[in-house]
């Protein structure tokens, strides 16, 4: 569980500024769209480090997320509660998740595109977010 939880969370950020950097390639000539990619990059950056730096000691001494028995009984480990750490990075993760598919919106709505195609292109979209 302590390693998937480091790799968890360092993973599901940097592969969302992954995407981040391919929308900032295909709208990067419009500055809305420059500032929410920037933005949310720096934020998932930050995020990778908050939550990967509290999975690592989320129980002090760390060996203790590990090992069942303490031989040493003068030293009871102290943990951070797994319930409120785990629904606070979801609701992080998904805050992102919606303001990462926005972006999309921003670059497609004003393309000087056919009415039709304008409006399939958005359905597709819209439909990769259900």
């Amino acid at each position: 569980m302590f390693l998937n939880g480091t790799f968890y969370s360092a993973t599901l950020p940097l592969v969302k500024v992954s995407a981040l950097l391919f929308l900032l390639r295909l709208g990067s000539t419009k500055r809305r769209v420059q500032i929410a990619c920037w933005a949310l990059i720096t934020f998932s950056c930050l995020q990778v480090l908050t939550f990967l730096s509290i999975t690592m000691v989320q129980c002090l001494p760390i060996e203790s997320l590990w090992i069942t028995t303490i031989k040493d009984k003068l030293v009871s480990p102290k943990c951070i509660r797994r319930d409120i750490y785990a629904i606070s990075q979801s609701v992080v993760n998904i805050v992102t998740d919606a303001l990462t598919v926005l972006i999309p919106l921003l670059i497609f709505l004003n393309l000087k595109l056919n009415r039709r195609v304008r409006n399939a292109l958005l359905t597709v979209f819209l439909l990769g977010t259900l």
